[in-house]
């Protein structure tokens, strides 16, 4: 009898979890940060892809070059971001395993 009760309690205390942070995604426009300068091939990449992101998820897709310390300084940036998905960064096999 105490597991049972013990299982319907967690039941309500995740069901109701659940539903205070259950929000439509995207509220508020993304930005991607890209390490490297405008004309970059990442940075055309991302251009070309915004607008079509734009159109299915129904917000703007900010892209937002920080060139500088080989990708760095964006890096740092995008870590230092809130953790909730409307920060995206880009870069390469180099900036992002260093």
């Amino acid at each position: 009898m105490h597991r049972l009760i013990s299982f319907f309690m967690l039941a309500i205390v995740l069901t109701s979890v659940s539903t205070v942070y259950a929000q439509a995604y995207p509220s508020k426009p993304i930005r991607i940060i890209i390490p490297f300068p405008p004309g970059d091939t990442l940075d055309t990449m991302s251009r070309l892809i915004a607008p079509k992101l734009t159109e299915r998820l129904g917000q703007n897709i900010v892209i937002d070059n920080r060139p500088g310390a080989a990708g760095q300084l964006s890096l740092e940036l995008a870590a230092r971001a809130r953790a909730d998905g409307y920060t995206l960064v880009g870069g390469s096999g180099g900036n992002l395993v260093v």
